[in-house]
């Protein structure tokens, strides 16, 4: 039983796309990390108002997100420079016109 999990392990680890799986949500679930504790930071330790810390711990994150999926899972496949420049304006276009817009008039929170 022993041998038999490093080969389960090497086998699955073998197959590009599942190491790439992995490895996205191994970035993911330590940018989760990075957010809550950047935010937690910003919020509590130096008495930021709530949205500003929010946006600071996900701007953290998502960065750190970004460039650490550019230089491991999606090494292979990213051309870097010109790739992070597009990345922040969709990032922040998103955020500014979908996530963070305006609420009408008379809509409850």
């Amino acid at each position: 039983m022993k041998l038999l999990l490093p080969r389960i392990v090497d086998t699955w680890l073998a197959r590009p796309m599942v190491a790439k799986i992995v490895s996205f949500g191994v970035i993911g679930l330590g940018n989760t990390v990075v957010d809550l504790a950047i935010f937690s930071l910003a919020y509590s330790v130096f008495n930021l108002p709530l949205v500003p810390s929010n946006v600071l711990a996900w701007l953290v994150a998502v960065s750190c997100s970004y460039v650490m999926n550019t230089m491991i899972t999606f090494r292979a496949e990213s051309g870097r420079l010109l790739s992070i420049l597009v990345s922040f304006v969709v990032n922040f276009t998103m955020s500014h016109f979908v996530v963070f817009r305006k609420k009408p008039p008379g809509v409850a929170l």
